[in-house]
């Protein structure tokens, strides 16, 4: 982060958060820096489709962290759709 911020950025995303705790304390991090002053943050959210995707996500995707706890939320879910959309609004709710 601290290279794009001295790059010029004035805006970044992250990846998908759904592992909170790592991502407060990357924020953390972040203040400790001063780079939330420089630059504006938007935690990436979204919501996962299936059982399927959430593993992919774990095992393919670089920096992606998906707890075992939502990928289990979703197998006892019987719309995982729907309960991928709630983890989304649990995890914004977060404070």
């Amino acid at each position: 982060l601290a290279k794009k911020v001295n790059a010029g950025v004035d805006f970044i995303q992250t990846q998908l958060v759904y592992n909170v705790e790592k991502f407060k304390e990357y924020m953390k991090k972040v203040r400790e820096m001063d780079l939330h002053e420089k630059v504006y943050i938007l935690a990436g959210v979204g919501p996962i489709k299936s059982v399927g995707m959430a593993k992919y996500m774990q095992k393919n995707v670089a920096g992606m962290d998906v707890p075992d706890k939502i990928v289990e939320r979703l197998k006892k879910s019987k719309d995982t759709k729907e309960e991928g959309i709630n983890i989304c609004v649990d995890i914004i709710q977060i404070n």
